[in-house]
């Protein structure tokens, strides 16, 4: 809640952010007693909008009933948008949401689909800056995205740094260079975009830009020649929940273990010692051991999971439905056998087959071959009871 808050002057304030923050946090915020709730929709019921808001109010939820105007039409619309955008409030908007009278029954409400109910936020703040540079981040499938560094800009409630242009298309089109002035706004949910180029530098001195060709799917899975910021987006997707659930490992992580000479692919963490691991910049030999425990600890992870690791292309309720075991018997699908999965249509199938022939994947499947993954239980058993047995010898030396 807010004292006279005027949103044309002000922006946002940061007010999302802070009643997100003490929505999620486990202690009591001091700003609970500040927040306000607006009932927005009220599935089956009472069917008149005014009777809804009505019994809102009787029951302490005010906000709704006391903000609520009804409009004949767009114009009526457009004018309490623009007061309410100019005038003080007593809390933070982005725009105004338009409600029909009639909705449909409660069991029809479904995300994306509440054509009853439209919002029509404001114009989004503007603000011109200086590009400072031109980067090229390459993600695990190979593709390179551009991002532009500016020089810092307050925007609304936000201080802006960089702005992500997208593929290297729209960076040709674009035609931006270092020296660049722009004009950036806020899209939804507060993401910095691009609105156009107010003036180029005279003399053009282009980046240097990362071979198209050279980045593909099937691309740096071994740590060869440009392949660091590819090979460093497959260990940051592999670490995560959803993956090989490898906890507290970040990208700055990655970043430390590919400077130690062991990293030469995509699975060398599974054979690194504490020791080697400790000899990364900035690890220490209890946060070594920590990492070592985590690494050993995916190996009791299932198929599918080492699947989505290698990143192939494989829909999540494919990769539920899937009943293979082992490589081998993976290996041997075609495909057609493929298609047979939820969500893998002819394409893709297609895309599957022709990414498991690729010599250095399958050289990464005979390495986990090698180190008995996926598990069986028997076998992760003795191991464990040896790099157990390994651990202790170490402490005691």
């Amino acid at each position: 809640m807010m004292n006279g808050h005027y949103q044309a002057r002000a922006g946002g304030k940061n007010a999302r952010a802070q009643v997100a923050g003490a929505m999620m946090s486990k202690q009591t915020s001091p700003l609970l007693p500040h927040i306000g709730v607006f009932i927005w929709g009220w599935p089956d019921g009472p069917a008149d909008m005014a009777a809804q808001l009505h019994q809102l109010t009787q029951w302490g939820f005010g906000l709704a009933g006391e903000w609520s105007k009804s409009v004949k039409d767009e114009e009526d619309v457009a004018g309490w948008r623009e007061r309410w955008f100019r005038a003080p409030l007593p809390f933070v908007t982005d725009g105004v949401v338009i409600h029909q009278a009639s909705r449909p029954a409660g069991k029809n409400w479904l995300p994306g689909e509440g054509h009853w109910a439209a919002a029509w936020k404001y114009q989004p703040p503007e603000a011109s800056t200086e590009v400072l540079s031109v980067n090229f981040s390459i993600g695990r499938t190979g593709k390179i995205s551009v991002v532009l560094n500016l020089q810092p800009v307050q925007l609304d409630d936000k201080t802006v740094r960089r702005v992500n242009l997208g593929s290297l298309r729209s960076w040709r089109e674009h035609d931006i260079i270092a020296g660049d002035q722009i004009t950036i706004s806020l899209a939804g949910q507060g993401i910095p975009r691009l609105e156009r180029v107010i003036w180029r530098v005279k003399e053009r001195h282009y980046p240097l830009i990362p071979d198209e060709e050279r980045f593909t799917p099937t691309s740096c899975y071994y740590l060869e020649a440009e392949c660091q910021r590819q090979l460093l987006a497959r260990l940051s997707w592999l670490s995560q929940k959803s993956v090989l659930n490898i906890p507290g490992v970040q990208r700055s992580t990655w970043l430390r273990l590919l400077e130690i000479p062991e990293m030469a692919h995509l699975f060398s963490w599974l054979t690194l010692s504490v020791e080697q691991i400790a000899a990364a910049a900035g690890i220490s030999p209890a946060r070594a051991q920590q990492l070592w425990h985590s690494f050993n600890l995916t190996r009791q992870q299932p198929l599918r999971r080492w699947i989505a690791a290698l990143g192939l292309p494989l829909p999540r309720k494919a990769l539920n439905a899937l009943t293979d075991k082992n490589w081998d018997t993976l290996l041997q699908r075609d495909a057609q056998t493929w298609q047979t999965l939820p969500g893998v249509g002819k394409v893709s199938a297609q895309r599957i087959v022709h990414q498991l022939q690729d010599e250095h994947l399958r050289r990464l499947i005979t390495f986990l071959q090698q180190q008995n993954i996926p598990a069986i239980p028997s076998v992760l058993g003795v191991r464990v009871i040896k790099n157990r047995q390994a651990e202790t010898e170490t402490q005691r030396q």
